[in-house]
């Protein structure tokens, strides 16, 4: 990351705009919002994820803590299982939950990029992202 987010307010109200993104553990575009480093939260993370036009995030499950994604624009394959074996399109729109400890990716196979809105009960979420090797 060249820059960190912007970051201010006090009291218990913090603002974070995140204008650069970072490579993700997953292998994707990822821009910090809000979460313990940032706003000193203790229980979740909020950040918003690009998966690029024909790109895709590597294969990772999120230890005990789950994940809730909503998808702002574009479309993408879901990737989920023991095996990977399960799949279903997403779309701008939609709202996806995922279990802890479920190894998943996101792919898309389209010419534009998509943009989510991801959440978890982690404050520190990429400190435990574990690649899944299958």
């Amino acid at each position: 990351m060249t820059a960190g987010p912007k970051i201010d307010g006090h009291s218990g109200s913090v603002r974070v705009r995140s204008t650069v993104a970072f490579e993700a553990k997953q292998k994707i575009p990822y821009f910090l919002g809000v979460s313990g480093r940032t706003a000193g939260a203790k229980d979740l993370s909020l950040n918003l994820i690009v998966v690029p036009a024909r790109g895709k995030a590597e294969p990772h499950t999120h230890s005990e803590f789950e994940s809730a994604i909503y998808v702002i624009s574009g479309r993408a394959i879901h990737h989920w299982g023991e095996r990977l074996q399960h799949s279903m399109e997403m779309e701008a729109g939609d709202f996806l939950f995922v279990a802890p400890g479920v190894a998943h990716y996101p792919e898309n196979p389209y010419d534009e990029p998509v943009i989510a809105v991801v959440a978890r009960n982690d404050p520190e979420e990429q400190e435990h992202v574990i690649p899944f090797a299958g």
